[in-house]
């Protein structure tokens, strides 16, 4: 038998009690809806991955429900037919 191989080898560190760092949101992050203009087709509610766009449905408008979970995937403005919503950050210029 060879002697090389565990005897080299560490222990991974037990990760188990990690926990992430608090989500801190970015003070020059914004998303804007024209809410004239928009048409409250649902697209941009149900492209978001984290949630954070809701549709009344009562005036049929999108509107901003938690900014602070958006990933910046920019899905929620793609999927805007009328191109009523924006996503800003830091520069205060729109995604391309």
């Amino acid at each position: 038998m060879s002697s090389t191989g565990v005897a080299g080898l560490k222990r991974k560190p037990d990760r188990s009690a990690w926990e992430p760092p608090p989500f801190i949101p970015s003070p020059a992050l914004s998303l804007e809806i024209d809410k004239e203009a928009c048409t409250g087709c649902d697209l941009c509610v149900l492209a978001c991955p984290t949630d954070c766009l809701e549709l009344d449905t009562d005036v049929k408008v999108a509107y901003i429900l938690r900014l602070d979970a958006c990933i910046l995937c920019y899905s929620c403005e793609e999927v805007c037919k009328p191109d009523c919503l924006h996503v800003h950050l830091e520069t205060g210029e729109a995604h391309p």
